[in-house]
């Protein structure tokens, strides 16, 4: 397990998922983006799993990192720059940049 300072810089690698697809439909990370398009009216921003543990991701309206920029890299491996805050078991990363991983 994960122990982020708050507000600390903070790069992480993981899988971008819908939180209606991953968690209430079960949905494998290869149909991540099939099951999204469906909950298209869906209110939840794509969140990050990495490393067996979830992160909200907030993105910003004024930075190339937005929620609408996130959709196309659901289900697949990613990084994520941005900052952290903690908030019991859970974190959330204001988002500086996402970016998807060849590898």
């Amino acid at each position: 397990m994960h122990h982020h300072p708050r507000g600390a810089k903070i790069i992480m690698i993981g899988t971008v998922v819908d939180p209606m697809c991953a968690f209430v439909q079960q949905a494998a990370d290869s149909v991540q983006a099939r099951c999204a398009d469906q909950q298209r009216d869906t209110t939840l921003s794509p969140m990050l799993i990495a490393d067996g543990e979830l992160y909200v991701l907030k993105f910003g309206e004024t930075t190339a990192a937005t929620a609408s920029a996130a959709r196309p890299l659901l289900g697949k491996r990613v990084k994520v720059d941005g900052t952290v805050y903690p908030a019991g078991n859970s974190y959330l990363i204001v988002v500086d940049s996402i970016r998807a991983r060849d590898h």
